[in-house]
């Protein structure tokens, strides 16, 4: 074994991660129910946007998805900026990927919610074939079907989020499960092949590209590394393992290029470290492990009643059902599991060959470190709308894996263990049904087909908020402003420019110590703006009065009343189109 993740009898005489979890169906036949499975996930999404109840677009979701609507039309129109000055944060750059491929979609069903959201309904489908065809492959099709239909169908916490258009969360398990997909057909590849060399390549430009529109995607790149390690360790010495870097660095090139351009922002997530992150609140690691998984995790299956069904009940014995899934491939891996410890102490052992049920403990695990080390759990939401259960998202996939394959074996099992295997899994796609009826509102079609997708006044305040202090792309906003958009676009977004920074310069004091660079900050843009701008938009930025009051985008004309009761002078020309 010197140089392929696999003994050449693994690679001959069986298919890829064969164990107990024997294969029903060789290579990637019958692909008819696993595209039927795809199909289903899209159809219920697009029904959901059709007829959206309340919670589809709640509070400050939609204003995160016009972003990135208002990023396509950006692209289709004339971008102000660069294209990667678009990130909506960043550390996610799969806002700005989702923002592209929705642009094709805009030109085809015009500026709306569901041409916004159908790229990351497409994601999910794609992220369910790719799981249905994982486990036919590596269990059998009792497997694919279980583990395909709960995630298909999904409860409405993942539901929900999966077709937001955030490009984030649920977008990046597309890519994880593509991830898995290559490694097993890198594991199965002959030794010194051109077909190892090509997977090894397409798996690391999959994972570098996949870190930069997600760090979600680490713990499933540091799966498959572990894996590599404890099948050889002088990995990273082998013919495969320079394709695979090769490719990481070229998917990678986009993270690179951000990073460079913006002073290496992307090591922060909302100005915070995203590594070593301290508990909060005299919080212990084990008390934030066990929130997580006993608080955290059910609320965010977010189930809720439908008419006369009562789901909220339902919420810890589906949570209980999953995560007993996940123990029993656990306990059923265990030989495998001592042997890749006995494996990394020492190397004269065996290297355990990598299964699907292995390395769904192995990603589940180092995702948990990942989520402590991250950043204190207490920082998340506890389920008060879908949304706030978005960190559990890169586990929902794998807990179906886990359903799926204990579902197959308990299926060889006896006739009481079949039955009880059945009625959990027919339970929990059940209710998981119900839970997407329960989001359905048929008052409100056409629903997503005729919101808007786009919104100018969110477009001033994102702006605002991302580069109030950065003098470059403030001149390029303004130049670009006066060159090629109307003026009721211009006079809204200078406005709220200029209310932005003046916020800023109430809410610090003079003095402040620890947000005195921000304050003068702060005002050094509104002085370069001032001389920057046409005359009659100068009053915006200037610095705030005493007792001045902020105005939002459409009261703009109040803004000019206050200041007229002040002494100041009038507007020299109305600059806003009746």
């Amino acid at each position: 074994m010197a140089g392929s993740l696999l003994p050449a009898s693994d690679r001959t005489s069986a298919p890829t991660g064969a164990s107990e979890f024997a294969p029903a169906l060789p290579g990637w036949a019958r692909p008819r129910v696993d595209v039927a499975l795809a199909v289903l996930a899209i159809v219920l999404r697009v029904v959901l946007l059709l007829a959206p109840g309340k919670e589809v677009s709640p509070r400050w979701v939609l204003p995160e998805e016009l972003h990135r609507g208002n990023v396509a039309r950006e692209l289709l129109t004339g971008p102000l900026l660069d294209v990667q000055d678009y990130h909506h944060a960043p550390n996610v750059g799969g806002s700005l990927v989702v923002a592209i491929l929705a642009a094709p979609f805009f030109v085809t069903l015009g500026e709306n919610l569901l041409a916004l959201r159908l790229p990351s309904i497409l994601m999910h489908g794609a992220a369910v074939f790719l799981l249905a065809r994982l486990l036919r492959r590596h269990a059998g099709p009792r497997a694919a079907l279980a583990g395909g239909l709960l995630y298909a169908i999904a409860p409405p916490g993942y539901l929900l989020l999966s077709i937001t258009a955030f490009g984030t969360h649920a977008e990046n398990n597309t890519f994880v499960l593509l991830a898995l997909t290559l490694y097993f057909e890198l594991a199965a590849s002959a030794r010194g092949s051109r077909r190892e060399s090509s997977f090894a390549f397409a798996l690391g430009l999959t994972s570098g590209f996949a870190t930069y529109f997600g760090y979600s995607f680490v713990p499933m790149a540091g799966t498959w590394l572990v894996f590599a390690f404890v099948r050889d360790r002088t990995f990273f010495l082998r013919r495969w393992t320079a394709f695979a870097a090769f490719g990481a660095v070229v998917g990678f090139l986009p993270w690179v290029r951000y990073n460079v351009l913006h002073d290496f922002a992307g090591v922060l997530a909302y100005d915070v470290s995203l590594i070593g992150s301290p508990p909060e609140r005299n919080e212990t690691y084990l008390g934030k492990l066990l929130w997580f998984t006993f608080v955290y995790s059910p609320r965010a299956l977010f189930l809720r009643d439908w008419k006369h069904f009562g789901l909220q009940w339902t919420e810890p014995i589906v949570a209980l059902l999953l995560a007993a899934a996940l123990v029993s491939v656990a306990w059923w891996e265990r030989r495998r599991i001592a042997a890749a410890a006995r494996r990394v102490l020492t190397a004269r052992a065996e290297p355990p060959m990598p299964t699907l049920g292995l390395v769904c403990v192995v990603f589940v695990l180092l995702f948990t470190i990942a989520m402590l080390a991250a950043r204190p759990v207490s920082w998340a939401g506890v389920a008060g709308i879908a949304h706030d259960g978005r960190y559990i998202a890169p586990l929902f996939p794998f807990l179906c894996i886990a359903a799926g394959l204990a579902s197959e074996r308990f299926s060889a099992g006896g006739e009481r263990v079949r039955r009880a295997d059945a009625l959990a899994v027919y339970f929990t796609t059940s209710v998981f049904l119900l839970g997407w009826a329960a989001q359905l509102d048929v008052r409100a079609f056409p629903g997503a087909l005729r919101q808007s997708a786009v919104s100018d006044h969110e477009f001033a305040r994102w702006f605002a908020w991302t580069y109030k202090t950065d003098a470059g792309r403030l001149t390029r906003l303004v130049d670009g402003l006066e060159r090629s958009r109307d003026e009721e676009v211009r006079d809204g977004t200078l406005f709220v420019l200029g209310q932005t920074l003046k916020s800023r310069l109430i809410v610090i004091p003079e003095g402040d110590a620890r947000r005195g660079r921000l304050r003068a900050a702060c005002v050094a843009s509104l002085t370069l703006l001032r001389a920057r701008v046409a005359p009659r938009y100068a009053p915006y930025f200037e610095e705030p009065l005493a007792g001045e009051t902020l105005y939002s985008w459409e009261r703009r004309d109040d803004y000019w009343k206050e200041r007229e009761a002040r002494g100041a002078p009038a507007r020299a020309t109305n600059s806003r189109r009746d």
